[in-house]
């Protein structure tokens, strides 16, 4: 519950009722029934009063408290209940909790403009006047603080421009667009700047010409080292279309280290590996997306396992185990190069391949390490053939 400005009125979220509005001699004089599971609430007071609820569906309930109370509910932005809720003085921006752990900071639409993940469920949300700082208590015990960058005063700017875009000239549209690009990158809002860009210009009648504004966007963004998981992802997209597997599935992979989104990328790098008729890579990548995971140790002893199959002329399987390797990571040593050339032997030929790509491991390397010997004695190759079958029956 919470007071109005004048504490004349208290605003009550009941969790399977609705919100009601009463007098201090405890006369209800207006409510509204709903039952979508309320948590928290807040209200600003600019231009009018307002009142949002956190539900358990992943969104907030807007309420304008009125002679009669008139309510919308938001876009869905979490697959949890939002329990924590806050927003500015003029309701422009809110900080949400979420009990999937991310605090989660959205418009009045209830669109995502950035989102944190922490280690436990975030109950409490509070947010500055103007939204220049947010503050989150989280499940996991810590006190959480943000610096946003793009407070009320910058999104007031983008608001502006983003409503001045789809009926603008296209020469001042092209102005625009580069504007907002600018801003969003400045503010921190990528992805929140990708797919409202993409819907902007969708919406213009001459929304070919501007197509090539949003690659351009991403290329910028994804060089950053601090790029966002979700820019890597919306990148990736993009050179899949174009049928550039290669760069596809290396985005993809970066953007796979973000929990969020490591099923959905795996996914599409799996597809990706599909594509370029990786089969065993493609499979892999699948499993991937169900949650396993390969450490940098396992991949060095699959790569070691690789090369002990290369010295035995066993392209065929030195080949699959690179698939496996480069479903994890694509750019892991020279896993790529040897692939590429391993698939074009047959089983048992007596062309070393290892002088025909760069080699980063110097001396022939078997499961025993780079310093093995030149000549391996053959008692070892069952051994090798042995740790072959454990570790790809792991998988």
């Amino acid at each position: 519950m919470k007071l109005t400005a004048n504490g004349e009125l208290c605003v009550v979220a009941s969790y399977d009722e609705g919100l009601f509005l009463v007098e201090q001699n405890g006369e209800i004089v207006s409510s509204t029934k709903h039952n979508e599971g309320f948590y928290n609430i807040t209200l600003a007071s600019q231009p009018y009063t307002t009142a949002l609820a956190g539900t358990r569906d992943g969104c907030f309930l807007f309420a304008r408290l009125e002679d009669e109370i008139c309510t919308r509910v938001s876009k869905h932005f979490s697959q949890r209940p939002i329990c924590g809720i806050a927003m500015t003085d003029n309701g422009l921006l809110i900080a949400n909790g979420s009990f999937d752990g991310r605090v989660i900071l959205t418009n009045g639409d209830g669109d995502i403009l950035w989102d944190y993940q922490t280690k436990g469920e975030v109950w409490a949300t509070v947010i500055s006047s103007n939204g220049r700082y947010v503050c989150a208590g989280c499940g996991d015990h810590k006190l959480r603080f943000f610096h946003n960058y793009c407070d009320t005063s910058a999104y007031q700017e983008i608001i502006s421009l983003e409503n001045s875009l789809p009926q603008a000239a296209t020469s001042v549209a092209t102005s625009i667009i580069r504007t907002l690009i600018d801003l969003y990158i400045k503010y921190g809002l990528v992805a929140y700047g990708y797919r409202k860009l993409t819907a902007l210009i969708h919406e213009h009648q001459e929304s070919h010409i501007f197509k090539d504004h949003l690659k351009q966007f991403l290329e910028i963004v994804v060089t950053d080292t601090d790029a966002t998981k979700d820019a890597h992802f919306m990148h990736a997209s993009q050179l899949a279309n174009e049928r550039k597997y290669y760069e596809a599935i290396r985005h993809f992979q970066r953007a796979a280290k973000d929990p969020s989104l490591r099923s959905a990328a795996q996914r599409r790098a799996a597809e990706c590996f599909t594509e370029i008729r990786l089969g065993t890579a493609s499979t892999s990548a699948w499993r991937q997306s169900r949650e396993q995971y390969l450490d940098e140790n396992a991949r060095h002893i699959l790569f070691s396992l690789a090369r002990s199959y290369e010295d035995m002329r066993l392209w065929r399987e030195a080949s699959k185990i690179y698939e496996m390797i480069i479903s994890w990571d694509i750019d892991f040593r020279n896993a790529w190069d040897k692939i590429n050339i391993a698939r074009a032997y047959t089983l048992g030929s007596p062309i070393n391949i290892h002088n025909q790509v760069k080699d980063y491991t110097g001396a022939t390397t078997s499961l025993l390490g780079p310093d093995t010997p030149l000549e391996v004695d053959e008692s070892l190759k069952g051994i090798f053939n042995a740790r072959s079958r454990e570790i790809l029956m792991r998988r």
